[in-house]
């Protein structure tokens, strides 16, 4: 598409190398920045939700997508009537659920709140995790 479209010839293998690179250096800046994110933070919402991807590779996989945001963090209608939240931290795998759990735990983990709200949809795995990990939740 970038010959067609760009004049440009690029390898598939190039432009893996390079997702590699730049998703390494955002996984380096993104180390410890969570704990300024949550400093002092009321209510912590925490969304997950998962689907099921094509790879060419190993065929049908799962992805995990992981939502923490404070509470102080939702602009409650200044743009528009539903708002929006101006600082998240996410947590992404692809693979199995409890390689993604143990990531987001870790971000979990720097939290400093009073209360902590999960949203998310019927998965049991995720209920029981959370039941087991966060009772009072």
């Amino acid at each position: 598409m970038l010959r067609e479209l760009l004049g440009v010839a690029v390898s598939a293998k190039q432009i893996e190398r390079l997702c590699h690179y730049f998703g390494a250096c955002l996984e380096e800046t993104a180390e410890g920045s969570s704990k300024t994110v949550w400093s002092g933070a009321g209510t912590v919402y925490g969304m997950v939700d998962g689907s099921m991807v094509l790879t060419r590779e190993t065929g049908w996989r799962e992805i995990k997508l992981g939502r923490l945001f404070a509470e102080e963090a939702h602009e409650k209608g200044k743009d528009s009537p539903r708002g929006r939240i101006t600082g998240s931290v996410y947590t992404a795998h692809l693979g199995h659920y409890k390689a993604f759990l143990s990531k987001w735990e870790s971000e979990l983990a720097a939290i400093e709140t009073q209360r902590l709200v999960f949203v998310a949809d019927g998965a049991q795995w995720f209920w029981d995790w959370a039941s087991w990990a966060h009772p009072a939740s």
